[in-house]
């Protein structure tokens, strides 16, 4: 995969309460239909940014039949993309009950508990979703960068290496390695893994962007020209160029 993976991405949704505020024109959501059709419907509405319809037909679905856990995913979903953390982990959580043995309902429980700043749970669930899909190179990379945050560096390296191996050609294992190294000013060790991050995605500005800095910093000036250039020839915020620019002329 040469497209960067999404990790740990708010996933869930709007309170249980009022529908969101739509997202772009609403030209009004179809009526009718059985619980599963509705959950059908909500997925192309909520895939092409219609969130109030998409809303609405997850909420009908739930009307009719209060256990579905695909609405309540999908209203968790909805939340996550309005910023309403809590709202998200109460549908997520109540999907979780409805289908523990879903390992992709029970990562999304896990970033829901991230994004409230359940990191310590989030461990848990994690743990319980790798049982539950062992070969899910997302899961072990969610997993990763909360054990980094949480200060348990040697294990957020080991989930991240198993995530590298499963998905050899992404970029986003390597990514996080050299970024573990460099949050703990560790940028010598820093530059093999983002090297192998860049050498996937070599049109990613910001990988381009942590190599170069941490090969400034590790005091090799001359080998970050090349990356920190790359940076200003693609796609980065302004800020970002700029810190660059400040780089490149030694400052």
């Amino acid at each position: 995969m040469r497209r960067l993976a999404v990790v740990l991405a708010l996933l869930a949704g709007c309170g249980p309460g009022d529908p969101p505020p739509p997202s772009g024109p609403s030209i009004g959501a179809p009526s009718g239909g059985s619980a599963s059709e509705r959950v059908r419907r909500a997925g192309d509405f909520l895939a092409g940014d219609r969130l109030a319809d998409a809303a609405a037909e997850y909420r009908a679905a739930l009307a009719q039949d209060p256990s579905n856990a695909a609405a309540l995913e999908g209203l968790s979903r909805i939340a996550g993309r309005m910023n309403d953390a809590p709202s998200s982990l109460g549908f997520i959580a109540r999907a979780a009950e409805l289908r523990p043995q879903d390992g992709s309902i029970v990562n999304q429980l896990g970033v829901a508990q991230v994004a409230n700043g359940r990191k310590r749970e989030a461990a848990a669930t994690f743990e319980r979703a790798m049982e539950l899909r062992p070969r899910d190179a997302l899961v072990l990379l969610n997993a990763a960068q909360n054990q980094a945050d949480l200060g348990d560096w040697a294990r957020a390296r080991g989930y991240a290496e198993r995530a590298a191996a499963l998905i050899p050609d992404d970029a986003t294992p390597w990514l996080l390695l050299g970024r573990f190294q460099m949050r703990q000013e560790k940028f010598a060790e820093a530059v093999a893994p983002l090297r192998e991050a860049a050498r996937r995605a070599p049109d990613q500005a910001m990988i381009q962007y942590y190599l170069g800095k941490s090969l400034a910093a590790a005091g090799r000036r001359q080998e970050a020209e090349e990356p920190l250039r790359a940076v200003l020839r693609g796609q980065a915020p302004p800020e970002i160029r700029q810190e660059v620019e400040s780089l490149l002329a030694g400052k």
